[in-house]
Parts: C-alpha cells; sequence; structure tokens
C-alpha cells in the first residue's frame, strides 16, 4: 500500500538516447519523469521518451522491428541471471499494475509531494559533518532527493556508484544497469543529490568510453538509471562492482576504491559472518575494523535478520568510516520492497523499509555501548554501503548532515548516532581483530 506521510538559469546535467550531455538553459519545468509512466514500452526497450533521438528518427516499420529486437535482448540478458532475475522481473510487474498505478496516480494529484524535502532545524551543538557519503548498487530512498544542508548546492560529498552494460540492438545502442539502482522508482523514490560514476562493464560498440563516466549531480541523476526489463542482476552483485573499479582505480578519488573494499568487508557473502574476514577484507585497504554492534528488534513480531554495523578506522589518518550490511536473507526483501513513504530524521516520505533497518541498528544497545563511544575517537567520518546497506547509508548521511538539536524534528533519530568530533578526543582505536 502506497501511502504519504503528510507532514510534512541554471546549467544542468540530462540524459538523452543514452548518453550524458550538459545543457545551459533557464527551465522551471520538471524534466521528463519516467517514474510516472503507466505502461511497459519503454521498459521494454531500456530508453524511450521525448529524448530518444535514436528511437524517434526510425520509421514505423523501423521501430517495429526494433522494438521486437529489444524484447529478445532483454529476455537474453534476463536468461543470464536465472531465477533470480526472473523472480525480479515477475515482482516488479505485480507492483507495477498495484503499487505503481496508486503512487502515479497520489503523485500526479500531489506534486507538492515530490519536492517536500526537510524542514530547515538548529543543529546540534558541535555536530560534525561527514567526509564522504559512498554507495555501491544503491536504491532510490525518498521521493524528493535527499540534500546536503551544509552545502548551498545542496550536494553531498562522495559518489553514487553504479554498473551498466551497453549492448547493440538492432544497430542502435542501449544501456542496461544494475537494477537496484530504479526498482524503488517503481512508487517515485529518487536518489540523493550526489555525484554518480558509471561503470561500463562491457566495450561494445568499441566507440563507447571503456572508462568510467562521471556525472555531475542534478535532478536527471537523481532519477538515474531508468528501469528496464532485462533485470540484469548479475550486476548488481559485489564482484562485479570490484571488477568495474579496479582497472581504474588511478585515475578514480582513492576513496571509491577504499570505501568499496569497506561495502565488501561487511557482506556476509564474503566475510562469512566471521569478524576476521571483514577485518582481512578491510586490512586490504589499510583499514582496521574497531567497532561492531548487532542490530535490535523494533518490535517482538520484526522478523528480519539482525545483522552487525561495522566501524572502520584509518590508522595513519584516523579518520573512521561507517559501513552497512548489504541484502543477504531472503527477509531483507521485505525491507527492500516495503514501499511506503515515511518520516525519518525530520526529512519528510523516504523508504520505510530503509528507515526501519536504519533503527534496527542505531537503537541497539550495542550502538549505544560500543560504537558511540567510538565514533567519538573519529576527526573524519564517511559512510558507505551496497544494496540495502547503501539505502541505510544515504539516509544516516543525510541525518548526520542535517543533525536536528533538542526538540528539533529529527532529534528522535538524530539523538542515538550524535557525533562532535573535537581533536582532544581523537585517537587511534585498537583494531577489534
Amino acid at each position: 500500500m502506497f501511502r504519504v506521510n503528510s507532514e510534512g538559469g541554471t546549467r544542468r546535467d540530462t540524459l538523452r538516447g543514452g548518453s550524458w550531455r550538459q545543457e545551459g538553459v533557464e527551465k522551471e519545468e520538471e524534466e521528463e519523469d519516467w517514474m510516472l509512466e503507466v505502461s511497459f514500452d519503454h521498459e521494454w526497450l531500456a530508453g524511450g521518451g521525448g529524448g530518444d533521438t535514436a528511437l524517434a528518427k526510425l520509421s514505423a516499420a523501423d521501430k517495429a522491428h526494433f522494438t521486437e529486437a529489444a524484447h529478445k535482448k532483454a529476455d537474453a540478458i534476463l536468461e543470464e541471471g536465472g531465477v533470480e532475475a526472473l523472480q525480479e522481473r515477475e515482482t516488479w510487474t505485480q507492483k507495477f499494475v498495484t503499487e505503481h498505478m496508486t503512487a502515479v496516480s497520489k503523485l500526479r494529484h500531489n506534486p507538492v509531494w515530490t519536492r517536500k524535502g526537510q524542514r530547515p532545524c538548529r543543529r546540534h551543538v558541535g555536530a560534525g559533518e561527514i567526509s564522504g557519503l559512498f554507495t555501491y548498487g544503491g536504491p532510490g530512498t525518498a521521493l524528493c532527493p535527499l540534500t546536503n544542508p551544509q552545502r548551498q548546492d545542496g550536494k553531498f560529498p562522495g559518489m553514487r556508484v553504479l554498473t551498466q552494460r551497453f549492448e547493440q540492438v538492432d544497430g542502435i545502442v542501449r544501456a542496461y544497469h544494475d537494477p537496484f539502482g530504479f526498482l524503488a522508482g517503481l512508487v517515485g523514490l529518487k536518489h540523493p543529490h550526489m555525484d554518480l560514476l558509471l561503470l561500463p562493464m562491457n566495450n561494445t560498440p568499441e566507440e563507447l568510453p571503456a572508462a568510467p563516466q562521471e556525472v555531475p549531480a542534478s535532478r536527471a541523476t537523481s532519477r538515474y538509471p531508468r528501469s528496464d526489463m532485462a533485470f540484469w542482476t548479475k550486476g548488481h552483485h559485489q564482484d562485479m562492482y570490484a571488477v568495474g573499479v579496479a582497472p581504474h582505480r588511478d585515475g578514480l578519488d582513492p576513496k571509491i576504491y577504499e570505501m568499496l573494499h569497506l561495502a565488501r568487508a561487511v557482506d556476509p557473502s564474503i566475510n562469512k559472518h566471521s569478524r576476521e574476514r571483514n577485518a582481512l577484507e578491510a586490512g586490504k585497504v589499510g583499514w582496521n575494523l574497531v567497532a561492531q554492534s548487532t542490530s535490535t528488534k523494533l518490535h517482538p513480531w520484526d522478523i528480519l535478520a539482525l545483522d552487525n554495523t561495522s566501524l572502520f578506522q584509518n590508522p595513519t589518518t584516523k579518520a573512521c568510516a561507517l559501513s552497512f550490511v548489504p541484502t543477504h536473507h531472503t527477509t531483507q526483501w521485505l525491507a527492500n520492497f516495503r514501499f511506503a513513504p515515511v518520516s525519518f530524521c525530520g526529512i519528510w516520505n523516504v523508504h520505510k523499509g530503509f528507515r526501519n533497518q536504519v533503527r534496527r541498528a542505531i537503537r541497539s544497545p550495542e550502538w549505544a555501548s560500543r560504537m558511540r563511544p567510538a565514533l567519538a575517537a573519529c576527526p573524519e567520518l564517511y559512510v558507505t554501503g551496497h544494496s540495502l546497506g547503501a539505502g541505510q547509508a544515504q539516509l544516516v548521511a543525510a541525518c548526520l548532515q542535517r543533525a536536528p538539536g533538542v526538540g528539533e524534528p529529527g532529534w528522535r533519530d538524530y539523538q542515538h548516532m550524535i557525533w562532535t568530533p573535537h581533536a582532544s578526543k581523537t585517537k587511534t582505536m585498537p583494531a577489534m581483530a
């Protein structure tokens, strides 16, 4: 059921026909929004819409031939993912005719909901600001893109990283993406306002750049990628992100590579639920595991798996990083598909499942006794995660930047994660393993 919480001349980048370009145009109206479409037509084409110039140039006969080829290409990519990909497409199709159509109706009648982000507030005295948010295969988290109130442009420091693959479809280039990047768009949830790094995982056709593309933050990036019916689930796997980043690490912000390893370190499919393996993965980029806490149930009937949140520290710089666990248990898909928007930390209309997962972490007695004291020793703080972990990282980063003071909207959440760095408290913490 889709419910919305009732509280509550520029230069920009736009996507046109599968490639990015910049426009210096003054325009008040909102760009075309794929999240309000009411058919699968464009999803099968991995494109479409007013900006798809390659498709628009085709004759009616050529367009019909291309459409048939696009269906076959989507099915071929889907087949690579086996049962996992098929189940995701089936779930998407079912929810499209229920929750999506309800969401479209509500958002068209109440467009202000997509512009209602967070209320101004008095910050907590001494509250710190994060040094970066780094997400990998992250989902949309809010009807109005999360923004950073500590910067005039509203952009978060850091990078959102997303895999993509290029394919020739009847002579026209199409881009397919990690499907987790568009799943929450089913009910209009956008990505945070931050820069985007696209990782091309193949070199077809040859004239397309093999190097990652850095795309500046804009309203367009908050809705990217658009949905497609291929459900390239392999593009969401942690190893695929590692393969995509590693060859280009010297030309990228070093933190992209480091935070990727910290996002991998907490993944049970990689660490096998072993603290030692968690620490070993982090150690590959010179970081130590210094604190962990296990999440708690929100109520007696809470069936979601409980995870460990990890805090890492660079022993040289003393900088720290919070890393959140990705989806690894069947019950956690309940969090991924719980789309009813709610409030969190004084921010309107965020993803309920991700908010609840964050609350499981920060309301834990172990968070209070282990993580809070360790955070006090950190002069800098990064936040990272993959998949479900990326959704949590986004909300935590937004709350830390907002940092509502006592009595302000959102204090109920921020009080659990207060971080007030000070030189007198900075120290190198002992490694846990």
